[in-house]
């Protein structure tokens, strides 16, 4: 039997609490990404990059936490990982160099990215510049600063080992930078910096059997933290464009059969009826291959450039129908969240181990955007930071099969999960889109 590798949250715990803010003025660079001489060290990059980031201590009952933060703003906003300030009832953040620590309190967090910024009160603290990450190339040199195991901060050393990682069943919504720059618990929302010192990830992950660095460690990108901080100072949550359509990525036999070039474009499986794509014309079988003016390399690029989208942004799309490229307008809608999970159903769903689970019936699926042909139990709730959570469910996801049988109700859910009597039940689960495999732990 094959080894397993854990894909685990570089933090030791775990909502919401939400506060009106003003909006954080940052630094940003966006000139290309330079080599440094090796031979001369590192030590002008850490110097500058090493003040902005900051140890963050989480308490939650008798529960502590341990991870990282970042200085973003000269008053005091910070981002971090949303697993690591979930549900925390205090916050405590240690700025270097200063003589005191600091409560912050939370701004929002985004459960989607695992994206969090909380809020320190003072003036003049050291701030990171953001790098544009788009310009980053596998081989580039990075600095990961943080403060691993509670020890203290901690600069550690590699290089970029790929790009674009995606299904890695994290997050929701993974672009994920790969790095062999040694991340262990503690880093969890420190900084992933370039040569020179400009802010280019938010450490997030690691793949491990022991939870100890190996060398295959992720973070979130700096354009795409910059996106959902911005929507989370503002309102508290991210608000995401919706299309209506499920996409997935073409095999060469399907893009050899639909008539597009091998590697681009994403594949329409389905339309959700009356969302955007829908009322554009579009159709299950076509192959979208400019979005915006852009070319489409995949269903998650094509998936994270809509949801990026305010609703209401009017979109041009390229499209391939029967051998022929045709050209469509669509006006996005917004995407349903976690609270319109919430409000679609009523009090007589299931629950089973910290999961709140809902029949899918035509009208939630109607309301949701969900596949009409989608049948299970629906994730309404489950508590960030949970086994559940980190296992990979999110509130949205259709459980359809557990141990290999189907799942057509809420009630079946629950009775295979406390009858499973493995110490994990693996799930079959739709998510936004495609289907995923979830090991769930049982209830201590």
């Amino acid at each position: 039997m094959p080894t397993l590798l854990a894909v685990a949250l570089i933090s030791t715990m775990s909502a919401w609490a939400a506060a009106a803010r003003p909006v954080p003025v940052i630094r940003v660079d966006t000139s290309s990404i330079l080599p440094a001489a090796a031979a001369a060290g590192y030590s002008d990059v850490a110097a500058k990059a090493a003040p902005a980031v900051v140890s963050i201590i989480t308490e939650r009952g008798k529960e502590g936490g341990l991870g990282s933060g970042v200085i973003i703003s000269p008053d005091g906003f910070i981002l971090t990982n949303g697993h690591l300030i979930a549900k925390a009832g205090r916050i405590i953040v240690t700025v270097p160099g200063r003589g005191s620590d600091f409560r912050a309190t939370i701004v929002g967090i985004d459960s989607k990215t695992d994206v969090g910024v909380i809020k320190i009160e003072g003036e003049d603290f050291p701030t990171a510049v953001f790098a544009d990450s788009g310009k980053l190339a596998i081989g580039d040199v990075v600095l990961a600063i943080g403060s691993p195991f509670g020890i203290g901060q901690t600069v550690t050393m590699g290089i970029v080992s790929a790009l674009s990682r995606s299904n890695m069943g994290i997050e929701d919504y993974e672009d994920f930078i790969q790095t062999d720059a040694a991340i262990n618990p503690g880093n969890s929302g420190g900084a992933l910096v370039d040569v020179q010192g400009r802010l280019v990830g938010l450490n997030t992950a690691i793949l491990s059997p022991t939870g100890g660095s190996l060398g295959i460690g992720f973070a979130v990108p700096s354009n795409l933290v910059r996106s959902i901080m911005d929507s989370l100072a503002r309102r508290g949550h991210v608000v995401r464009g919706f299309l209506g359509a499920v996409m997935q990525d073409l095999s060469p036999g399907l893009s050899r059969r639909f008539g597009v070039d091998e590697g681009g474009g994403a594949l329409i499986g389905e339309i959700t009826p009356g969302g955007p794509a829908d009322k554009a014309g579009l159709k299950p079988g076509d192959v979208v291959t400019r979005f915006s003016g852009k070319p489409v390399r995949g269903s998650n690029a094509m998936r994270l450039t809509v949801t990026g989208l305010a609703p209401g942004s009017k979109v041009t799309i390229g499209y391939v129908r029967d051998g022929r490229t045709r050209t469509a307008e669509a006006v996005l809608g917004r995407l349903p969240d976690e609270k319109d999970v919430a409000a679609a159903i009523d009090n007589s769903g299931a629950s089973a181990g910290g999961i709140s689970l809902y029949d899918v019936t035509p009208e939630i699926a109607r309301k949701l955007g969900l596949p009409s042909a989608l049948n299970g139990a629906l994730v309404v709730e489950i508590e960030p930071g949970s086994g559940p959570w980190r296992a990979g469910l999110r509130p949205g996801d259709v459980i359809v099969e557990i141990e290999d049988h189907p799942v057509r109700t809420a009630l079946e859910a629950v009775s295979a999960l406390n009858n499973t009597a493995a110490p994990e039940a693996l799930l079959r689960v739709w998510s936004r889109g495609s289907q995923k495999f979830v090991a769930l732990p049982r209830p201590d």
